[in-house]
């Protein structure tokens, strides 16, 4: 149970109740993903939402993260997993696990995250897995960014620093205010996927 009362659709302005809604309607994920998603309507919004002007600026850099950073859906995706697994969030897991195969991400590359088994990853992404960990723990160091350096251009890491930030944010605060999972838990092996 939440450790705050939940903001409802009729508890915002009305300006800003559509804000509690994803980004995503289950509509828009694949066919075999949408029984995974049974509302539009997600907790960590509900929960922002006791203050609504900050949800709404939230969304609008979440959005601005999602749209401007130019990352591809499979970095963008591989970069938050990563995040959720590292801070053992099973919410943003049990959210991106199901936006990951969605986007087309391969069941068992997002296992491999899960599993913390990068040697899945060609050296780009391993590298770039190995920076958002290191990202999250204060811990990059010269050598690592040489390594992402070598895959990434400047604006991309520059994109995922903030996207692990922000994923960061979202899991700290989720954890703090004891948010649940809408619906049943995922997996970190994706066991309650569809195969």
């Amino acid at each position: 149970m939440a450790r705050i009362r939940l903001a409802e659709r009729s508890d915002l302005p009305e300006e800003h109740q559509h804000l509690i809604a994803a980004f995503r309607e289950p509509a828009d994920l694949a066919p075999e993903y949408r029984h995974l998603m049974s509302s539009s309507e997600r907790n960590v919004y509900a929960a922002f939402g006791r203050a609504p002007a900050l949800l709404a600026s939230f969304r609008d850099f979440a959005g601005s993260l999602w749209n401007d950073a130019d990352l591809d859906a499979r970095t963008r995706e591989l970069a938050i997993l990563r995040v959720a697994r590292e801070l053992d969030s099973r919410y943003v897991w049990h959210q991106h696990g199901r936006i990951a195969l969605s986007a087309g991400l391969p069941a068992n590359d997002i296992r491999a995250v899960g599993a913390n088994a990068l040697e899945r990853f060609d050296e780009d992404e391993a590298a770039l897995l190995a920076y958002v960990r290191a990202y999250l723990n204060g811990a990059v160091d010269d050598d690592l960014h040489d390594r992402v350096s070598e895959g990434y251009d400047e604006e991309t890491i520059v994109a995922i620093g903030m996207l692990a930030g922000t994923y960061a944010t979202i899991v700290r605060s989720m954890d703090a205010l004891a948010v649940p999972i809408e619906e049943g838990f995922i997996g970190w092996d994706l066991a309650n996927a569809p195969a």
